[in-house]
């Protein structure tokens, strides 16, 4: 799942997950910051969102996110100011197992994309600051921090300043890999063992390796869609509807020749389609490629309930 050599830096399967085990704090005080990642990923198309690297729990909660969609990069930054959330990125950027620096500079009025070291796109967004910035997130590689939307690849070094580097000096930073006294540090090349060691600035923000996958925070029964998403997921909700309807008609023929009172028989079934939901999604926020959520339980619900009545 996750391994480390000096050849291919972190090398991150699915499911894989790699995070600080006490919040980096020390970023919470940027006023401008250079974002270098050096990496090549193992996705020519990735369907979901594919989490890189991120200072968030989940794509609700977050400072910041990197994430590969499709075979864009994207950025994602909660901050204060003209803007709340920020969406910024390239189309086309990545290259199936081509590595690839990537630089995100942000210098106190515009937010500057680099492809090794050379300017891909511009948003000027004015002045921002970050004190909404959430203190207790964890940074994480690979995955939400709740093991969720999984990224493959390689990551040979990742680094983080409390400036806006120049294109010159990002420049020299990708050919030559000098360290210019970087906040956070890690190279993934001469690293092993379960700690990756922080080399920057300020108190480490050391990053923690599990042999076997293990989310930082394991979700049980999150409210998995809003309102207005709905209309997006139509096909999931209605998969989850069709799937519980042969249960409720069972029941209700069961239960009709047990001579059971349409109440009753309409109670129990609904109460057992709930039951084996609940179950279900519970043992889900256990398996690393699903997830638990609310609405499956109600969807499920739902489809009993339908299959009961289609049978009176």
């Amino acid at each position: 799942m996750v391994s480390q050599d000096a050849v291919g830096g972190l090398r991150l399967n699915r499911p894989a997950t790699v995070y600080t085990e006490t919040p980096p704090e020390k970023l919470l005080a940027l006023k401008e910051f250079t974002m270098l990642l050096c990496l090549s990923s193992a996705l020519s198309d990735s369907r979901n969102d594919a989490v890189i690297f991120g200072y968030s729990l989940d794509n609700e909660n977050y400072n910041f996110m990197i994430i590969q969609w499709k075979n864009h990069l994207v950025f994602r930054l909660n901050a204060g100011g003209t803007q709340k959330v920020i969406h910024f990125g390239i189309d086309n950027f990545f290259v199936k197992d081509k590595k690839v620096w990537i630089g995100i500079v942000f210098d106190g009025n515009k937010l500057i994309c680099y492809q090794d070291g050379k300017i891909k796109n511009e948003k000027r967004t004015g002045l921002l600051d970050f004190s909404n910035w959430v203190n207790t997130y964890p940074l994480v590689i690979g995955s939400q921090a709740t093991g969720r939307s999984f990224w493959v690849g390689n990551i040979y070094s990742l680094m983080i300043f409390d400036k806006s580097l120049s294109q010159k000096e990002i420049k020299g930073l990708t050919t030559y890999r000098e360290e210019f006294f970087p906040l956070l540090y890690y190279s993934f090349t001469d690293s092993s063992g379960s700690t990756v060691i922080d080399r920057g600035k300020g108190q480490p923000a050391n990053l923690r390796i599990h042999r076997y996958f293990r989310p930082y925070k394991r979700i049980l029964l999150e409210q998995d869609l809003l309102p207005n998403d709905w209309r997006y997921h139509w096909g999931d909700i209605l998969i989850n509807i069709v799937g519980f309807i042969p249960l409720g008609f069972l029941f209700s023929l069961y239960l009709k020749r047990k001579g059971w009172t349409f109440r009753n028989s309409l109670f129990l079934s609904a109460a057992s389609g709930l039951t084996i939901s609940l179950i279900i999604e519970v043992l889900q926020a256990f398996l690393p490629s699903r997830s638990s959520g609310m609405t499956d339980i109600i969807t499920n619900t739902l489809g009993t309930i339908i299959g009961f009545c289609l049978h009176v």
